[in-house]
């Protein structure tokens, strides 16, 4: 095992160096953590891990238990050391927010997609911040993050969007698939 991890942010700030995978804690915003070390050692989750958390700026993400009070979703993602890399898809469309991740079959083939979440009742504010952060602990690693592709999605607009941030310690408002899964490890 080794490091700490790196995150994807979607915030209204502007991101300052912290403590939660190199930015600031309290966020606004979605965080989208790909931890590889294990802080709290009872627990039954495999690392590498894929958590999502929503932050309105007064919410902290609790290191020590690796963000467990504040997930709204998660799965096991093995994207450390792969001969090809791997791949992180979000997709926020309709207040629903998806994850998904790829890995190379091991026969070196296709690419492998896994559903890692899908949120529904997301509610994201225009205008944000698109940014990447990561950290180490006492072990040292490494997190590359060759390309970061953005596109806007044309979808119908039925109704309005509620266009606010909400709480996510309030876990009810949310309905949430979370897989477990383990993708093949390349060698």
């Amino acid at each position: 095992m080794a490091g700490d991890g790196f995150a994807i942010w979607l915030t209204k700030e502007r991101m300052e160096d912290g403590l939660v995978f190199g930015s600031r804690n309290n966020f606004t915003g979605l965080g989208v953590f790909v931890d590889t070390f294990p802080n709290l050692k009872k627990n039954n989750w495999d690392y590498p891990r894929v958590s999502v958390m929503l932050g309105n700026g007064f919410l902290s993400y609790d290191h020590d238990s690796d963000g467990r009070s504040t997930e709204l979703g998660s799965c096991s993602a093995k994207v450390r050391n792969s001969r090809d890399g791997a791949f992180i898809l979000i997709r926020y469309t309709r207040n629903r927010l998806k994850i998904m991740t790829a890995m190379r079959a091991v026969d070196g083939s296709d690419w492998i997609w896994k559903d890692c979440t899908n949120i529904t009742g997301v509610h994201l504010p225009a205008g944000n911040y698109l940014g990447a952060s990561a950290a180490t602990g006492e072990l040292s690693d490494y997190h590359d993050i060759i390309s970061m592709k953005l596109y806007e999605l044309t979808v119908d607009s039925g109704s309005k969007e509620d266009l606010h941030t909400q709480r996510s310690d309030d876990k009810n408002k949310f309905q949430g698939r979370r897989n477990r899964l383990l993708l093949p490890s390349v060698l």
